[in-house]
C-alpha cells in the first residue's frame, strides 16, 4: 500500500502540467472573427535582434517597427541587463480592429486593454493608432515585457518548470517596469498618479498597488531611477530572480527594508502633489454637465452644434457606445445613436464613433465601424431621416473628420499605410487626397486663419513642405504642431502655424481670430490659444543646369555649388507668424474639449476622483498665468545636460564605489554580505535622499518619444530581405498528467453488456500540440494509458481557424479489456473498441456568440475473448452510429484568478443520432428505424464581490428521446477520484438505452441517486480565497495562494417519462419475484428532487486543482449521513 502511495505521488509530481486538461467537460469558449482576407499573405524581415511580421497594408508600419525596435534594443538591454538567445518576434497590425482578429492565444481570453501592449510567449503584438510616437512606446513596452518574462519564467520547458514553483511576481513589478521602459515618465502618467494621491483616502503602497498596479509600479520604478539611479534596476531584477523575493532584493540592494522604500516613495509624491495644489487651479467657474451613465465610463468626444444650442456627447463603455444630444436651452438629453456591446476582454477602440455637424446645424454625420467596415451615417434633424453608406476600401481607418458642407467632408485617414488628409463627397463616394507623405495628420477642423479658409490639423511633420519620403529611409520623429492647409484660389497651400519642440499640440478648434488647442507645455494638458497672421519671408528661386528649380532661404545659397546654378531670382514665401497664450491653468489634464465662439462657451472633460466629469464654462480669451508642474520643471532644467552626467540632486551624497556592506537582518534571521556602490543608509541619510528627490532639481529625460535622435534613420532596410512567410509548425506544448475526462464530445459510455455505469478509469495522458506562427492551424495528439494497463486511448485533432468559419477534424480510438459477467452469469474477459471520427464547424456571430455544428461517426465493437466454449460461441456486439449536434454558445466570462471567474456563459444544444449497420463483405448498409434526439442546456453565472470572491451558479438540463436514449445518472461530483455507485435505486428496465453518462454535481450522494432519460440540476457555490484577504505580501506557496473555502448547495432530479412526479416513475417501483409462483410489484413514494449542501476546500497541489467537499444529502425530506467527495478539476 505504501509503495502504491509513493508511486502515485511520484506520478503527480513528474506529471506537472497545465490544469486546462482538467476543466469541466462542457466546452464554451470565445471567438475570433476574421472579416477580411488580408492575413492570407504575411511578410517578414529579420534584423539583428528581431523578426518582424506584417501583412500587405501594414507594410509601412512594419518597416517603422523594425527601425524603432532596433533603435531602442540596446537602451532597454542596458536597463534590464538580461539577454535572451532567441530573436523576439513582433507582429504588426494596421489598427486595433485587425489586432482583435488574430488567432494567437485563441484558447485564452486574449485579454487586452487600451494602451497596453499584448504579449503572447515571445511574440509582441503592436497596432498603429495614427501616432508613430505611440507605436514606439508600445514596442518598448513589449520588448521590456519579453525580457522580464524570459528572466523570471524562462524560455524553454526546463526553465518554465523550475520557475513554476517560485514566488509570484506581482503585477506592479512587471507591468510597472515595462511601462517605465516604454516612457520613463510623462504628463499622462503624472496626472494618473496625481489623481490617486489627491483623491484616495489612503495612499499606502500595498493598498493602491492592488487597485492600480501598472501606474503605481511605474511610479515606483521612476522614483528608484530618480533617487538611486537607473543602474540599480538591473541589480534589483537580478537579485529578485536569484532570491525569489522582491522584498529581499530591495533589502540587499539598498540596505533598507522594502517597506521603508515605499514609505519614501509615498512621501516623495505626496509632497510633490500637495505643493502643486498651490500652483494650479481646481476646476472652477463652470457648470457640471450631468447625464445618466455608469461610473468610470469615458467620454470620448464632445462637439457643439454650429449655432451653439446643442451639444453632442459620446461615451464609450468598453466598446458599447452612445451618442447623446443635449439641448443647452432646455437641458434635455436624447440618445440618438447606440452601437456595439460591452467587451471586457479586448482593447477598447475609443476612436469610433466620431461626429461632424453640417455647417447649418441641420444634420449630423456619424462615423463608426461595424464588422471591420467603416460606415458613414447622416441624421437629418429637419425630417428625422437617416442615410448610411460604407466608405470605400481605400480608407483603412479614419482618425478625425469635419464637414465643409452637407455634401463635402474632410478626413484624416489611414490609406496605403500613411495618415493623410482626404476630401470626400458622400453623394458620389469620390475622394481626393490632399496630402501624401509619411507624416501623421490628425485632428482635422475647418477654420480660417487671417481671413483664409482652410483645414486646421495637427501633424508631426518637421515643416510645411510636402515630401515624398519613404519609411524605408526616414521616420517621422517630431512632436505634433499645428498646420493650416489653406484653400486658396490657385489651389491648396500648406502653412505651419506653431513651431513648438518637445511638446505635442493637439485638437485645434477655430475661435474668432484665434485657434484654441491642447498643450502639455507646462506638464499638464491645458487649453492654449494661438493667433496667427500671414507674412512674407524673402526667398530665392534657383534654377540649375538640369533645369530643376528650388526655392531656398537666402542663408542657404552659399552652400550651393556655383557651377550648377544657372539663374537666381528674388521672391517671397507666405508664412504664418503667431503668438500663443494660456487660457487655463488646471491641476488635471483636459481629456476632451470643444468651444463655441458664438455662444461664448467651452466644454471640457476631466478624469477626477475615479470618474470622468464634464464641465461647461464661459469661454474667455484672457491670458492666464500658467505655472509648470514639478515634473516638467525637472525636464526643463536638464534639457541641455548630457544624460550620462546628470546628477540626482546637488545635495545628494555621492557614494563611494564597490563598498562591501552587511544588510539588516532579513526575514530568515540571517545577515548577508554583498557588494554595492552605495553604503548603508541610516535613517537621516535616507531622509536626505528623499528631500533631494522631492526637490528634484535634475533627473534623466523622462519622455522617450520626444527625445531627439538621428540614429533611428541609420538602419537601412534591405528590401531583398523582406520575404513571404512560409507555413511552419512549432511545438507549442508537451504535457503529461493524470485524469479521466472524456477527451472530447461524443464519448458517452456505450452500454453493451453493462447495466451499471462505470466511470472512465484514471489514466496517464501524454499529449502535445503543434501550431504555426499565427496559430491558424493547430495539430494536437496524445495517448492515455489507464493505471490498470488494460487498454489505451489515442486521439488526433486538427483545427483550421484561418477563416471566419472555423473547422475541426478529429479521430479517436480506444481499446480496453475488462472482466465482466455475460447475460448467462458466466465471467468473461471483454474487449471493447471505440473508433470515432468528428468534423465540426464554428461560425462566430461576435466575440461572445457562436453557432456550432458537429458531425460524428462512431463504431462500437465488443468482443468476448475466448477462454471456454461459452465465451468462444458468444457473438460480437457491433454498432455504428452517425450523429449531428447543433449548439448555440454564449461566453463573456473572464478568468480573474484560478477558479474565480466573472460573467456568464451558457449553451443550448440539440443532437440527433442514427444507428446503422455497414458491412464490406458482403457490401451492405442497413438503417435502423427512427433516431435518438437529445436536447439540453448548461448555463453558468459568476457574481464577484470583495474583489477576490465569487458566487457561482449553474443550471444544467437535458432530455433524450426516440428510438434510443441516454440514461443519466445523477449524484456525486465531477472527476470524483474514489467514485461510488448506488445499487439501491432501481434503473429503468426498458427504454432501449444505448448510452450511459453521469450528470454531476450533486454532492452528498453516490452516483445514481436518481436516474432517467431526463435530468435537471442546479448548483451554487460561494468561493472565498481566504489567505488573499489576510496576507499583505504575495503568497509564495501555490497551495496557500489558491486555497479556497467553499460553501455549496445542489438540487436536482432525473426521471423517466414526462413528469418526475409520475407514479410510474421507475424510482418509485420495486419488482420482487420468486419464480415460478411469486411476482410482486411494489409502489412507494420517493421525492424526485434531491438536495445536497455542505462545505469544501479547493487548492492547487502538484500542479493539480483538487476539490474536497463534505456534504449532507436530503432525500425525501430526510437528511442523510454526510459524505466526503475528493475530486479534481475546476468549477463545479
Amino acid at each position: 500500500m505504501f509503495r502504491k502511495l509513493k508511486s502515485t505521488l511520484f506520478l503527480l509530481v513528474i506529471c506537472y502540467a497545465a490544469i486546462y486538461a482538467q476543466v469541466e467537460q462542457v466546452e464554451y469558449g470565445k471567438n475570433r472573427i476574421q472579416y477580411h482576407d488580408d492575413f492570407d499573405q504575411w511578410l517578414f524581415y529579420e534584423s539583428e535582434n528581431f523578426i518582424t511580421y506584417w501583412y500587405g497594408k501594414a507594410r509601412n508600419h512594419g518597416i517603422s517597427t523594425v527601425k524603432y525596435a532596433e533603435q531602442d534594443h540596446d537602451e532597454i538591454l542596458d536597463i534590464i541587463e538580461h539577454r535572451i538567445n532567441d530573436k523576439i518576434q513582433i507582429l504588426v497590425y494596421t489598427d486595433v480592429s485587425d489586432l482583435k482578429q488574430s488567432n494567437i492565444g485563441h484558447e485564452e481570453s486574449f485579454h487586452t486593454e487600451a494602451g497596453r501592449t499584448k504579449i503572447e510567449g515571445s511574440k509582441i503584438f503592436v497596432q498603429f493608432d495614427g501616432n508613430h510616437g505611440n507605436l514606439r512606446r508600445d514596442i518598448r513596452r513589449g520588448v521590456a515585457r519579453i525580457f522580464l518574462n524570459n528572466m523570471f519564467f524562462g524560455s524553454n520547458l526546463q526553465e518554465v518548470v523550475q520557475n513554476s514553483v517560485s514566488a509570484a511576481i506581482p503585477e506592479w513589478f512587471q507591468g510597472g517596469l515595462s511601462d517605465y521602459v516604454g516612457s520613463y515618465w510623462d504628463h499622462k502618467s503624472d496626472d494618473q498618479l496625481r489623481n490617486i494621491f489627491l483623491h484616495e483616502r489612503k495612499t499606502d503602497f500595498k493598498r493602491i498597488s492592488a487597485y492600480y498596479p501598472n501606474i503605481v509600479g511605474h511610479s515606483l520604478w521612476y522614483y528608484i531611477g530618480v533617487t538611486y539611479g537607473k543602474s540599480e534596476i538591473s541589480n534589483l531584477l537580478y537579485l529578485t530572480r536569484i532570491n525569489r523575493s522582491v522584498e529581499d532584493a530591495f533589502l540587499y540592494v539598498f540596505g533598507i527594508p522594502f517597506e521603508e522604500i515605499v514609505s519614501q516613495w509615498e512621501q516623495y509624491f505626496k509632497k510633490r502633489y500637495e505643493a502643486e495644489q498651490e500652483l494650479f487651479q481646481p476646476i472652477i467657474g463652470g457648470e457640471k454637465v450631468t447625464f445618466k451613465r455608469k461610473k468610470r465610463v469615458p467620454v470620448s468626444h464632445l462637439r457643439y452644434s454650429p449655432d451653439g444650442t446643442r451639444l453632442v456627447i459620446i461615451d464609450n463603455n468598453i466598446s458599447k457606445t452612445r451618442i447623446l444630444l443635449r439641448d443647452l436651452q432646455t437641458g434635455q438629453i436624447k440618445k440618438i445613436f447606440k452601437h456595439g456591446y460591452r467587451n471586457n476582454l479586448q482593447a477598447t477602440d475609443y476612436n469610433y464613433p466620431m461626429v461632424a455637424w453640417t455647417p447649418d446645424g441641420s444634420g449630423l454625420f456619424i462615423l463608426y465601424e461595424y464588422r471591420d467596415q467603416i460606415t458613414l451615417k447622416l441624421i437629418n434633424f429637419r425630417d428625422g431621416s437617416t442615410i448610411s453608406q460604407v466608405l470605400p476600401e481605400r480608407y483603412q481607418r479614419v482618425y478625425s473628420m469635419d464637414c465643409l458642407s452637407e455634401k463635402e467632408l474632410i478626413f484624416s485617414a489611414l490609406s496605403e499605410g500613411m495618415v493623410d488628409l482626404f476630401y470626400y463627397t458622400p453623394n458620389t463616394r469620390q475622394s481626393n487626397q490632399l496630402t501624401k507623405d509619411i507624416y501623421d495628420e490628425l485632428d482635422v477642423r475647418i477654420g480660417e486663419v487671417d481671413g483664409v479658409n482652410g483645414i486646421l490639423f495637427s501633424s508631426n511633420r518637421p515643416d510645411a513642405y510636402q515630401r515624398s519620403s519613404s519609411v524605408d529611409t526616414v521616420l517621422p520623429f517630431e512632436n505634433f504642431n499645428l498646420f493650416h492647409l489653406a484653400l486658396e484660389e490657385e489651389g491648396t497651400a500648406l502653412y505651419q502655424i506653431t513651431k513648438e519642440t518637445g511638446v505635442d499640440l493637439r485638437k485645434p478648434v477655430p475661435v474668432g481670430d484665434g485657434i484654441v488647442y491642447l498643450s502639455y507645455a507646462n506638464g499638464i494638458i491645458n487649453r492654449k490659444m494661438v493667433q496667427a497672421r500671414r507674412a512674407q519671408e524673402p526667398r530665392i528661386r534657383v534654377t540649375f543646369t538640369d533645369e530643376s528649380e528650388l526655392v531656398l532661404p537666402p542663408t542657404m545659397i552659399d552652400s550651393l555649388v556655383d557651377s550648377l546654378i544657372v539663374t537666381t531670382v528674388d521672391t517671397f514665401r507666405t508664412v504664418y507668424e503667431s503668438t500663443t497664450k494660456y487660457l487655463t491653468n488646471y491641476l488635471h489634464n483636459i481629456q476632451e474639449f470643444d468651444v463655441d465662439a458664438g455662444q461664448g462657451k467651452a466644454v471640457e472633460t476631466f478624469y477626477k476622483v475615479n470618474d470622468y466629469v464634464v464641465y461647461e464654462k464661459p469661454l474667455s480669451d484672457r491670458t492666464v498665468q500658467a505655472n509648470t508642474s514639478l515634473h516638467h520643471q525637472i525636464i526643463d532644467q536638464q534639457k541641455d545636460i548630457p544624460e550620462e552626467v546628470i546628477p540626482i540632486a546637488p545635495s545628494a551624497p555621492k557614494p563611494s564605489r564597490e563598498i562591501i556592506r552587511s544588510s539588516k537582518l532579513s526575514d530568515d534571521g540571517k545577515k548577508y554580505l554583498f557588494q554595492s556602490e552605495f553604503g548603508d543608509m541610516e535613517s537621516d541619510e535616507a531622509e536626505e535622499i528623499l528631500e533631494a528627490a522631492t526637490s528634484a532639481l535634475i533627473v534623466p529625460t523622462t519622455n522617450v518619444v520626444n527625445r531627439k535622435t538621428s540614429s533611428v534613420d541609420s538602419l537601412a532596410i534591405n528590401r531583398l530581405r523582406i520575404v513571404p512567410y512560409q507555413l511552419k509548425f512549432k511545438l507549442h506544448s508537451l504535457s503529461a498528467n493524470m485524469d479521466n475526462d472524456p477527451l472530447f464530445g461524443g464519448l458517452d459510455s456505450y452500454t453493451a453488456f453493462k447495466r451499471e455505469y462505470e466511470p472512465p478509469p484514471i489514466g496517464v495522458l501524454i499529449k502535445s500540440s503543434f501550431k504555426d506562427l499565427f496559430e491558424d492551424y493547430v495539430f494536437e495528439g496524445g495517448v492515455r494509458i489507464p493505471t490498470g494497463f488494460n487498454g489505451a486511448e489515442f486521439f488526433l485533432v486538427h483545427d483550421d481557424r484561418k477563416n471566419r468559419l472555423d473547422k475541426r477534424y478529429a479521430v479517436y480510438r480506444r481499446t480496453i479489456s475488462e472482466n465482466q459477467a455475460l447475460e448467462s452469469g458466466d465471467p468473461a474477459r471483454i474487449r471493447t473498441k471505440i473508433l470515432l471520427g468528428q468534423f465540426g464547424v464554428r461560425y462566430p456571430l461576435d466575440i461572445y456568440h457562436s453557432l456550432r455544428a458537429t458531425a460524428t461517426l462512431r463504431q462500437d465493437k465488443t468482443t468476448v475473448l475466448a477462454s471456454d466454449i461459452n465465451s468462444l460461441n458468444s457473438p460480437d456486439l457491433e454498432a455504428q452510429r452517425f450523429g449531428v449536434k447543433l449548439e448555440y454558445v454564449f461566453d463573456n466570462s473572464l478568468d480573474i484568478d484560478l477558479n474565480i471567474r466573472s460573467g456568464t456563459r451558457f449553451k443550448v444544444f440539440t443532437e440527433a443520432v442514427k444507428k446503422f449497420s455497414f458491412s464490406i463483405d458482403p457490401l451492405s448498409l442497413q438503417l435502423s428505424k427512427g433516431f435518438m434526439t437529445v436536447i439540453g442546456t448548461d448555463a453558468r453565472h459568476y457574481l464577484n464581490f470583495f474583489k477576490h470572491s465569487v458566487l457561482a451558479g449553474r443550471l444544467a438540463a437535458a432530455t433524450s428521446f426516440g428510438s434510443e436514449k441516454i440514461l443519466y445518472f445523477l449524484g456525486g461530483s465531477d472527476n470524483w477520484l474514489i467514485p461510488k455507485f448506488n445499487d439501491q435505486i432501481p434503473q429503468p428496465t426498458g427504454g432501449n438505452f444505448a448510452f450511459q453518462t453521469i450528470s454531476p454535481s450533486l454532492r452528498g450522494f453516490d452516483y445514481n441517486i436518481r436516474n432517467g432519460s431526463t435530468y435537471a440540476l442546479v448548483n451554487t457555490e460561494l468561493r472565498l480565497p481566504l489567505f488573499k484577504y489576510f496576507s499583505r505580501r504575495p503568497i509564495k506557496m501555490s497551495f496557500i495562494r489558491h486555497l479556497q473555502l467553499v460553501g455549496f448547495a445542489d438540487a436536482g432530479a432525473a426521471w423517466e417519462g414526462i413528469s418526475p412526479f409520475d407514479e410510474e416513475n421507475p424510482i418509485n417501483i420495486v419488482n420482487l419475484e420468486n419464480p415460478p409462483t411469486v411476482k410482486l410489484k411494489v409502489n412507494y413514494y420517493r421525492d424526485p428532487i434531491v438536495i445536497g449542501y455542505g462545505v469544501g476546500l479547493r487548492t492547487m497541489l502538484f500542479g493539480y486543482f483538487l476539490r474536497l467537499d463534505y456534504a449532507w444529502g436530503v432525500e425525501t425530506r430526510i437528511t442523510q449521513k454526510p459524505k466526503l467527495h475528493f475530486s479534481m478539476g475546476l468549477d463545479f
